[in-house]
């Protein structure tokens, strides 16, 4: 979770990692209303010719009801707006999604008084989450290797620079087969890495891994010297740089409790939430699905 001016900055760097980057604001962050609905306890009126024994009743089913205002939060509505727009053609392509943090409020009127609102009541959405393998934090925190934490590689990652994220969303839906191409065999990666974590020989597994995916990353650290000279790039002014990457395994039981915890957790809590945990957990964790944190510096350098 980060602020709606990091966004571009997120996006540019995280693409070619990302199976679906999925960008959201925390509910810490001012809360929009955008609309209501009521609900209204109600008797049938009588028809015409009927007698209206129940008209009390009636009455009071009329003067109790509730109201339900919704809205989102969001430090800054005209910059996610102006990032949307800009991203468009890659929210058209799947590559990109944003993904409201809704709230909700009721207020009741009971016998025609309206009694005061109640508080804000978050809508969880965990689970667009934890169905992802991989999650993407920009605070650079450094975490400390543990039984259920295991640093894989630290690489530099090739991304475009230099031009608008409009600019950048055209030259990449335009890349598309270069990007998909390695997020395919990102996702083949981590199906192993799964299996070496939980394995005997985890560490001479995941050097294997290790070496596999900085040879794919130099390839297309290649490709994106070559597309400096298309049209495209050179009409765009796009340049080629990069930025220093770590991936990080975390078992995926600790990060699920976590992400239930905390929601959408804060760049900045993350680490100190996946640490408490660890360090909180009386008994040992199962092994099984783990869950792979790339953790991108706020730094670049051109290639």
């Amino acid at each position: 979770m980060v602020d709606s001016g990091e966004f571009e900055r997120l996006t540019k760097r995280s693409t070619l990692i990302s199976d679906t980057l999925l960008l959201s604001h925390g509910w810490t962050a001012p809360y929009h209303e955008l609309g209501r609905y009521n609900f209204a306890e109600r008797m049938p009126e009588p028809l015409p010719g009927e007698r209206a024994a129940d008209l009390g009743d009636y009455n009071f089913f009329q003067q109790n009801n509730f109201s339900t205002y919704y809205g989102m939060h969001c430090p800054d509505l005209a910059t996610l707006g102006n990032w949307l727009l800009q991203a468009k053609p890659l929210l058209k392509e799947g590559l990109v999604w944003y993904l409201p943090s809704f709230s909700t409020q009721t207020q009741e009127m009971v016998r025609s008084e309206v009694q005061p609102r109640r508080a804000l009541q978050q809508v969880a959405a965990v689970d667009y989450i934890i169905r992802n393998g991989r999650l993407i934090d920009s605070s650079g925190s450094q975490p400390v290797k543990d039984r259920l934490i295991r640093p894989v590689l630290q690489i530099d990652l090739p991304f475009i620079e230099g031009v608008s994220l409009e600019d950048f969303s055209k030259i990449t839906v335009d890349e598309f087969e270069s990007y998909k191409g390695f997020r395919d065999f990102l996702r083949g990666s981590f199906l192993s890495m799964d299996q070496a974590l939980n394995g005997e020989q985890t560490q001479v597994e995941l050097t294997k891994l290790r070496l596999e995916i900085e040879n794919q990353v130099r390839a297309m650290q290649a490709e994106f010297y070559a597309a400096r000279r298309k049209r495209a790039w050179a009409a765009a002014g796009a340049a080629a740089a990069s930025t220093a990457a770590l991936l990080v395994a975390v078992n995926g039981p600790v990060v699920q409790h976590v992400l239930t915890t905390l929601g959408f957790t804060t760049a900045g809590t993350f680490w100190g939430a996946i640490a408490a945990r660890v360090e909180n957990s009386p008994r040992s964790i199962k092994s099984g699905k783990w869950y792979y944190v790339w953790i991108l510096s706020k730094k670049s350098s051109a290639l």
